[in-house]
């Protein structure tokens, strides 16, 4: 039904498992919905030069052939052949059209290349702010999360031994949990881009 909203035809799907925690690679370039809509530009460009093309095609002459089968003053079967050419006179109205249509072929042509460039610009920032928070998430998985899961269970031990007291307990569970904020505030963060990148 998107498809059909923003009037493309190219199928468009996002990996089954392109959001799911253990898959957090990096989309393709090709994967995004901006080459669908850059799609939808160059069809427009299309229209334009076809447009454009017709219009020089009316100074040309036109032929005309005809068959006809009539009756005439109750005479059945009458039939006929008509030959026709039409050449044309007055060229002025005719090169005001093909104007228009040139300007309007070039107008098309200018916001192609300029969605052209933006998806461009937009993919590549995207694409940056993806792999900086790729690289942070791997550094969590490395480093961390094991790092809070130590706090926790040192934390823990030394709490029941008695070496550390109950204010110092609690300020290593904080710690702990402001490092698995943080990294949920990244995969957040990193899963909302994906879904920048795909729609």
């Amino acid at each position: 039904q998107l498809m059909r909203w923003v009037a493309i035809d190219t199928i468009f799907q996002i990996p089954e498992n392109a959001l799911m925690l253990g898959n957090l690679g990096l989309p393709r370039a090709g994967d995004s919905l901006g080459s669908a809509l850059l799609g939808m530009e160059q069809r427009e460009v299309d229209l334009a030069n076809k447009q454009y093309s017709l219009s020089r095609s009316r100074f040309l002459p036109d032929w005309s052939v005809g068959y006809f089968n009539q009756s005439i003053n109750g005479m059945p079967n009458m039939d006929g052949v008509s030959v026709g050419l039409d050449i044309p006179l007055f060229f002025w109205a005719q090169d005001g059209r093909a104007k228009a249509a040139r300007t309007q072929r070039e107008e098309a042509e200018a916001r192609y290349e300029e969605r052209k460039w933006q998806l461009a610009s937009m993919q590549s920032s995207l694409y940056e702010e993806l792999l900086k928070l790729r690289n942070e998430l791997n550094w969590y998985d490395r480093n961390g999360l094991p790092s809070a899961e130590e706090i926790l269970r040192f934390a823990q031990k030394a709490f029941d031994l008695g070496e550390i007291h109950y204010v110092e307990y609690l300020n290593s569970l904080e710690q702990a949990r402001e490092i698995r904020e943080s990294y949920l505030l990244t995969l957040k963060n990193y899963r909302q881009l994906l879904t920048d990148w795909y729609f």
